[in-house]
């Protein structure tokens, strides 16, 4: 087969102009990829330099402090507070005194510091006045029965629900022992805490994180032990089951026939009579 040099260079120019075609799409294609990687580095730094701190890096010291706290005394709250089933005032009453008990404690702390120095016991002899009608010192009475007390004091539960009378005494007297697990722990945090706005902001979140994790212990309990229902809802209920069970099959006052028993052939008196075709 003889080529045409015409059609063989023509062939040749436009392979060509295909392999030329080639490249530019190829380096459009490059560039392109190139384009779009400088532009996801572009938006990556951005990105990065924009992106907000975790929330933990903006908390006040106080908070941080709650916060390592926390994750100490709920779980131990929470196991006391689910024991509690047999009636929701007992729950209640668990949580308003361990709340009550917060406040109290948190009032009382003293403040982080050297206590001021006792005065010069010249100065304090010469301070002395003597006032018969002045109210004794109480923590001066002498124990006589030996027991660490005063004679005249409170039982334990009843100090510790002090201005909460009315509520469920079983729920009190878990929740005493509940936080006689965490007081000091509450103590401890809160005392290392010298500035103003961090105790402050320490205060309020704890109470509220305190009613929140209370909130969120109810509903556990209300799912383990069930939806709440009503007596209609019972009845309607059981009416429902009733119609969709399988009937029970009642008497209908009719007899019913007994099936014919299939008559027997009569045997014959005598052997000789049976025709046996022999």
């Amino acid at each position: 087969m003889i080529i045409d040099r015409k059609e063989f260079l023509q062939e040749q120019k436009l392979r060509g102009f295909v392999r030329d075609a080639i490249k530019i799409v190829q380096n459009r294609r490059s560039d392109s990829l190139l384009e779009e990687a400088k532009l996801r580095s572009v938006i990556r730094t951005l990105i990065t330099e924009d992106a907000p701190l975790p929330e933990e890096e903006t908390w006040s010291t106080g908070v941080k402090e709650l916060s390592t706290l926390l994750k100490k005394i709920i779980p131990q709250i929470e196991d006391d507070f689910k024991l509690l089933t047999t009636d929701p005032e007992q729950r209640k009453s668990f949580r308003a005194h361990i709340i009550h008990a917060i406040q109290n404690t948190l009032s009382t702390v003293l403040p982080v510091g050297t206590p001021s120095p006792p005065e010069d016991e010249a100065l304090q002899e010469a301070n002395i006045n003597v006032d018969i009608e002045e109210e004794p010192d109480a923590s001066k009475m002498i124990d006589l029965d030996g027991d660490g007390k005063p004679d005249d004091e409170e039982p334990e539960e009843v100090q510790f629900g002090a201005g909460l009378e009315g509520h469920d005494l079983t729920g009190r007297n878990i929740a005493l022992r509940s936080y006689k697990k965490v007081e000091q722990s509450i103590i401890d945090s809160y005392k290392l805490l010298a500035n103003d706005d961090d105790r402050s902001e320490f205060y309020d979140y704890l109470i509220t994180n305190v009613k929140l994790h209370f909130d969120s212990f109810e509903d556990d309990i209300a799912k383990r032990l069930g939806e709440p229902t009503t007596d209609q809802y019972k009845k309607e209920k059981e009416e429902k089951a009733a119609r969709t069970s399988t009937p029970d099959l009642e008497p209908t006052g009719v007899e019913p026939e007994e099936p014919e028993e299939p008559e027997e052939p009569e045997e014959p008196e005598d052997l000789e009579d049976l025709d046996l075709g022999l």
